[in-house]
């Protein structure tokens, strides 16, 4: 081999190694990270109310976000599901009414973009009225438009209520 055909096969293997990275990021594994916020609950004679703000963080990949479940469940074996709403007026507590826009929603979210954290909230309505049993564990799953799930779950046992944050600006009270 010429020294001119070693400089050219070295050039071409430096230039296909090139493209490692872009190979690597192929076979990464794409997974959705993330914590509770806040959550707020709310009861009236037969239903119950969940709004959740999270922190997320699609890892590696974007998420092409088709809809969100949550599934509660408690210390009885119970378990409820429900997807995520939007609601033009709600009420909590009798008197406030929730001032969250819809662009604030995550499941008005169409991506969940690769390494960004994004914040947002999620609203949740369950055929039941003022359990009397406790949540042990809420799952959060996420179904995108290519028939992916990811599933970001949370044991109540792991959840520091200090460190829960409450933001009174999103309620507005009613006259």
């Amino acid at each position: 081999m010429t020294t001119t055909e070693k400089v050219t096969l070295l050039i071409s293997i430096i230039g296909a190694l090139a493209w490692l990275p872009q190979l690597f990021d192929l076979f990464k594994s794409q997974e959705i990270l993330g914590k509770i916020i806040s959550r707020y609950d709310n009861f009236n004679d037969k239903q119950s109310f969940y709004l959740y703000k999270l922190s997320l963080f699609s890892k590696n990949k974007p998420f092409h976000l088709k809809q969100i479940t949550c599934t509660l469940e408690y210390d009885d074996g119970q378990k409820f599901n429900d997807t995520a709403r939007n609601m033009r007026y709600v009420i909590f507590n009798g008197n406030e009414e929730l001032q969250v826009l819809g662009k604030e929603y995550i499941n008005n979210f169409s991506i969940l973009p690769n390494d960004t954290n994004i914040e947002g909230y999620l609203f949740f309505c369950y055929d039941f009225s003022n359990r009397t049993s406790k949540i042990i564990k809420t799952t959060f799953t996420f179904e995108s438009y290519d028939d992916k799930v990811r599933t970001l779950s949370f044991e109540e046992k792991y959840i520091d209520g200090k460190q829960l944050f409450y933001d009174d600006s999103i309620w507005k009270k009613k006259l």
